[in-house]
């Protein structure tokens, strides 16, 4: 079964894009693809500072777990 990841990085409330990512992954979901929707806006991430590890930041170790069972 292909899975899907959908990844929403707006800040802005009553983002367009997140809600046309939202349609996008309730469409999918309604015809039997799974996919997963990743609001950046509500994790707690840090600061990117080019380390290949971040133990004490769980989202960033989800979003590891969510990306490396996708496909698209």
């Amino acid at each position: 079964m292909t899975k899907i990841t959908c990844i929403s990085a707006s800040l802005r409330e009553d983002s367009c894009s997140f809600k046309a990512l939202f349609l996008a992954h309730k469409q999918l979901n309604a015809r039997g693809i799974e996919t997963t929707l990743l609001n950046l806006k509500e994790m707690n991430l840090p600061f990117c500072d080019g380390s290949s590890t971040y133990p004490d930041v769980p989202d960033v170790e989800k979003i590891r777990q969510e990306l490396s069972s996708s496909q698209a």
